[in-house]
């Protein structure tokens, strides 16, 4: 059989359609899933830990998620948020086949969903399980967040970031340093499970677009095992947001919560 990794798509590979259970916060979903995507016989265990841990954070309105607002008639008053940071626009960014987009936009309805892949093996299955769960998840195959819904501009200087040679698909330094005019997109909230088989200049260059993708004390969560680099990797995140939290160790995996971007120094 051929052999494939889901960051290295091969549309030859044969399929093998499957519809795979998950349960997760008293819902019941069904994934269609594929050969030569991610974890295609069953939800990861560390997207699942980080799902519960989004989830609690939401529900406690560590962060307004609702957004919603809500005329109280009797007061004649505006309820716009109960005490946290107003999320509007969320990214599930290498979204296989959909689920954390999927799952959080059932419980959080209100809220405009993107998923991002390289794969069109899983853009196709996200496409196919938004539709099958009622839901308008805009799905984009890109490698990274595609300059089609970013913005570019009062973006921090990513570009300038002493990195490795790591040369970026996803966010060109003509989008990064754009004008107001090229404005898109600013996510309030990015979700990302990095793809750490591809390795750690690939999940360094996600952090480091995420980083120039989201608002002011907005939210990225992202999951990693320890033995595979989390203790390493929350340094590097530290270098790219001012408040860097690992609020889950559960089974080897730390889930990581990232706030408030800072500007990045130059050399």
């Amino acid at each position: 059989m051929t052999q494939t990794h889901y960051f290295k798509p091969n549309q030859a590979l044969d399929h093998e359609i499957k519809t795979i259970e998950y349960t997760i916060a008293q819902h019941n979903f069904q994934f269609i899933t594929d050969r030569g995507v991610f974890s295609r016989n069953k939800v990861d265990y560390g997207t699942n830990i980080m799902l519960k841990t989004v989830i609690t954070e939401l529900k406690k309105s560590r962060f307004d998620f609702s957004y919603v607002a809500a005329q109280d008639e009797s007061q004649n008053n505006m309820i716009e948020s109960i005490n946290g940071i107003k999320i509007q626009k969320c990214l599930d960014l290498g979204c296989g086949y959909g689920v954390v987009s999927i799952v959080l936009n059932t419980l959080f309805p209100e809220q405009r969903w993107y998923a991002v892949d390289i794969n069109p093996r899983a853009v196709e299955l996200t496409k196919r399980n938004s539709k099958k769960h009622g839901l308008n998840i805009t799905v984009i195959e890109s490698d990274g967040i595609p300059k089609s819904i970013i913005s570019s501009s009062e973006i921090y200087k990513v570009s300038e970031f002493k990195m490795r040679t790591i040369e970026s698909d996803g966010i060109p330094e003509s989008m990064i340093l754009g004008s107001e005019s090229d404005k898109k997109i600013k996510f309030d909230l990015v979700i990302l499970n990095p793809p750490i088989r591809a390795g750690k200049d690939v999940c360094y260059r996600l952090f480091t677009e995420v980083a120039a993708a989201i608002k002011t004390d907005s939210v990225f969560y992202t999951v990693i095992q320890k033995k595979q680099g989390a203790v390493s990797a929350f340094k590097y995140l530290q270098k790219l947001f001012s408040d860097v939290i690992v609020v889950d160790k559960s089974g080897g995996y730390h889930t990581i919560r990232c706030r408030i971007p800072s500007p990045i120094e130059s050399d």
